[in-house]
């Protein structure tokens, strides 16, 4: 819309233009630190200090790598790095696998020698933990079961576990952790708040959709003054995974994961099968996969205003019902693989818009998937300012495809025995007699 109109009649224009939209944010390196400075230059100041025997800039290379070992650490019962940055876990594991022989390690009793083992058993633990996110059904479970023994034959599991909570807790690391909370929320994104709040004025409907825990992201959404703006409308990777009766199931299925690690018997029986079927349909609505996207879309569309409560029971729209009112959706965020590409995959090129954002670590990413080589986001933008002009002077309900069908909750997998599709809301039942191995 041209700037050319005077500010009255510019906002009469604008009255309710958005009206039927809905924009979701991702968090991280979106609404929350754009450019990743003030993580970068915080991280940098405390690395940099003497106590560690590490340069800056080495340190940070270690962190930021130890930081994509996030799923291994949190299966040691630690905090994941990757959807928590101030994070003094993550902290700690570094000093623990850096050969520095610094002040905290000394405090510590912890050798070089010990650094060294670390740093080999983390690396492997990553190594195997990763591989149970590849291959088809049989070959992860299978690396399960080799994690699980892997972790269960090495006493470094526990004895890292307990060395990383000790030195956590060490008041120079407390500290830093805590100023860059600080940092953080001071910093607060002085441009975001006033285009959230445009958008909402006009008529649109904004949602944050990103991954992790729940109580992670919305700490972060506290800290930077968009909780009540947000409220209901947050949808977190982990809520699409928990809904009532995934607790025993998930209870039983590490009992029998447990049972047939420590047991000689290298192939799983028909009932871990089918328990593990279901759990790889879990973890896929876990992260920002097209079928967590699925559940995202039937979210909003059933209850805009409480998506939020929504995403955490299984209730789907009829495509009767979605071709009625088919969803203007809008995705903004930084990451191509998890921001852009699933929702390629799901939609298509044709529905919705999506936005990236390259101000981050990862504007220097080019997708390399030889089948979506030339389907990108729909716009790019390199800097939150120049995005935050868009969205404010640019973006109108009819530059927005209309997604026209009710997108498939279990797009990609096999849809297990354990839900139901009942009058529109799929059912979750989960038994634990199986008559044959699910494909």
């Amino acid at each position: 819309m041209s700037s050319a109109l005077g500010p009255k009649l510019r906002a009469k224009a604008r009255d309710a233009d958005l009206c039927g939209v809905v924009i979701a944010f991702d968090l991280d390196n979106t609404l929350l630190d754009p450019s990743g400075l003030a993580y970068r230059n915080t991280v940098t100041e405390f690395l940099d200090h003497p106590g560690l025997g590490l340069s800056a800039e080495e340190a940070f290379t270690e962190y930021e790598a130890l930081r994509g070992k996030g799923e291994a650490l949190e299966r040691l019962g630690l905090r994941n790095a990757n959807h928590d940055r101030g994070n003094a876990d993550a902290l700690a594991a570094l000093c623990l696998t850096c050969d520095v022989g610094s002040e905290l390690l000394r405090a510590l009793d912890v050798s070089g020698q010990h650094a060294a083992s670390y740093h080999l058993f983390l690396n492997r633990l990553a190594e195997l933990d990763l591989s149970t996110r590849r291959g088809n059904l049989e070959e992860r479970l299978e690396a399960e079961l080799a994690v699980r023994r892997f972790c269960a034959a090495d006493g470094r599991s526990a004895d890292f576990r307990g060395q990383v909570a000790r030195l956590s807790c060490h008041p120079r690391i407390a500290e830093w952790a805590s100023r860059y909370r600080t940092i953080e929320q001071r910093q607060s994104l002085e441009n975001v708040r006033p285009v959230v709040h445009d958008l909402v004025d006009r008529g649109a409907g904004v949602v944050i959709i990103t991954e992790g825990k729940v109580a992670t992201q919305e700490e972060k959404i506290h800290r930077i003054g968009l909780a009540e703006i947000f409220d209901g409308r947050v949808l977190v990777s982990e809520a699409a995974a928990t809904f009532p009766g995934v607790s025993e199931f998930r209870t039983h299925l590490e009992k029998r994961l447990q049972e047939c690690a420590q047991s000689d018997d290298t192939i799983p029986d028909r009932e871990l099968f089918g328990l593990w079927q279901t759990h790889c349909v879990l973890e896929t609505w876990n992260r920002k996969t097209p079928a967590f996207f699925a559940r995202c879309l039937h979210a909003i569309c059933r209850n805009p205003l409480g998506c939020e409560r929504e995403l955490a029971n299984l209730t789907v729209v009829s495509e009767e019902d979605w071709r009625q009112q088919p969803l203007r959706f809008v995705m903004v965020g930084d990451r191509y693989e998890s921001d852009v590409l699933p929702l390629l995959q799901l939609l298509g090129p044709g529905a919705g818009l999506r936005i990236r954002i390259t101000e981050g670590k990862y504007g220097g990413f080019h997708r390399d998937d030889d089948l979506l080589r030339d389907q990108g986001p729909d716009l790019t933008f390199n800097t939150w300012a120049s995005l935050a002009r868009h969205l404010t002077d640019d973006l109108t309900a009819d530059s927005i495809s209309p997604i026209e069908s009710a997108p498939d909750v279990f797009f990609g997998l096999a849809r297990p025995r354990h839900f139901r599709l009942l009058d529109g809301r799929y059912q979750w039942h989960w038994t634990t007699a199986f008559d044959g191995r699910s494909s």
